[in-house]
Parts: C-alpha cells; sequence; structure tokens
C-alpha cells in the first residue's frame, strides 16, 4: 500500500510575527510522517495564491493530496493537531 502525499503549505508574511514559530513546527511534523512536503508561501508575494485557498489570516497551514485540502490556523497549529490531519490524509481511499 502506498502512502499518498501531502503537501503542507505555509502562508505567512516576514512581518508576521506569530509566522515565525511554524517552519519549526512543520520541520519536527515532516520528520514523523513519510511522503511529506513543504511549500512556504508568502502571501504579500503571492497574494493569488492566499486568496485561492480562502486564507484570511496568519499563520495559516493548508494540507493537501489529490483528493482532500484541509486548513489549519491558530489555536490548532500543533504538531499532534497537524499529525493526526495528515493521518487522515493519508488513510483516505484514492
Amino acid at each position: 500500500m502506498s502512502i499518498t502525499k501531502v503537501t503542507i503549505m505555509d502562508f505567512y508574511a516576514n512581518w508576521c510575527q506569530p509566522c515565525k514559530r511554524i517552519p519549526a513546527l512543520l520541520t519536527n511534523v515532516v520528520r514523523e510522517r513519510k511522503n511529506v512536503v513543504i511549500e512556504m508561501v508568502d502571501v504579500d508575494q503571492y497574494p493569488d495564491i492566499a486568496s485561492a485557498y480562502d486564507v484570511t489570516g496568519l499563520p495559516t497551514v493548508v494540507l493537501t493530496t489529490k483528493q482532500a485540502t484541509v486548513m489549519v490556523s491558530g489555536w490548532q497549529l500543533t504538531k499532534q493537531h497537524l499529525l493526526s490531519k495528515i493521518d487522515e490524509l493519508q488513510t483516505q481511499r484514492n
């Protein structure tokens, strides 16, 4: 059985102080799960991408697969919550 690839999109801005803690959190998450990659999206540089994913606040992380998209923000940005959402996405039937 193959593991579904999950892309973690980290929406951030250089002026956003809470956003600065997210890369270390995501690095720890990726170490614990296979077939997960991180994409950084600067909302000031790429507002069209942020708009396409309905990002209205920072920090926001979007988890995507070919089958589903899950947005995680605010208090939900914990290692355990992200691992749980990745597990859910990776166990969905293709």
